[in-house]
């Protein structure tokens, strides 16, 4: 049921001998996909391609990372933006549409008078 919480476990089990990464180009299709190297072949692609060429490609998962989880419009922003900022890392853009969605909720609680206050200041 929960995808994106058993990646992020089975990450962290296989870790440091081996690592998930998110394959991004495959973000907006029907399915997700994800590759698992050795952590030493991860290391041998950021020497040839660098880090950040090789993380807007192939993201590193973490406990914050939000894959399967993403509603449609954070997909299609996420996609808008990995357009217009090709050297920016995958997860900056992720952060920047996780502060814009949260900010996007709140105004819907304040326009309807239902502010939540503990979350509006967290």
């Amino acid at each position: 049921m929960d995808r994106d919480t058993t990646i992020k476990y089975l990450n962290d089990f296989i870790k440091p001998q081996y690592e998930i990464r998110w394959f991004i180009e495959s973000l907006g299709n029907d399915t997700l996909c994800f590759v698992s190297l050795k952590s030493d072949e991860w290391e041998m692609l950021e020497e040839e391609f660098g880090k950040a060429k090789l993380n807007r490609y192939f993201t590193p998962i973490d406990f914050e990372s939000k894959m399967f989880d993403l509603n449609i419009d954070e997909v299609y922003s996420l996609l808008e933006l990995r357009s217009k900022n090709e050297n920016l890392d995958f997860s900056i853009l992720a952060d920047w549409i996780k502060i814009l969605t949260k900010e996007k909720e709140l105004k819907v609680q304040k326009n309807n008078d239902k502010i939540d206050l503990k979350n509006y200041l967290y």
